[in-house]
């Protein structure tokens, strides 16, 4: 069963949300772990959406439409633990620009 995250009990604050920002294009990997009597499920939300059962989430290519705030329910026989929300920044690279000469003399 998947667990329903009680948003309206969550502490929402920049102070306690991580960001990451990556270029389109990368290969990134978000990894869960948890300290527990195993086995414990990893339940992943994407702006409070679930969206999959896993210990990680793999990008090959992460796109604009994978940036968002991401958290982990990690669950077991005993209950269930909520990580801290990791928020994912995309941008597009930019190409050089202003590019000049200098002549050093001597």
């Amino acid at each position: 069963e998947i667990p329903k995250r009680d948003w309206s009990s969550d502490v929402c604050s920049s102070d306690l949300t991580v960001t990451e920002t990556v270029y389109t294009g990368s290969k990134v990997t978000l990894k869960a772990t948890a300290d527990g009597t195993t086995p414990i499920t990893f339940y992943w939300y994407k702006n409070g959406t679930f969206i999959g059962v896993s210990d990680s989430m793999v990008f090959d290519k992460i796109g604009l439409t994978d940036a968002g705030t991401y958290t982990v329910t990690a669950k077991n026989i005993a209950g269930e633990a909520n990580s801290d929300p990791l928020m994912i920044v995309v941008i597009t690279p930019s190409q050089p620009s202003n590019v000049k000469i200098t002549i050093i003399k001597g």
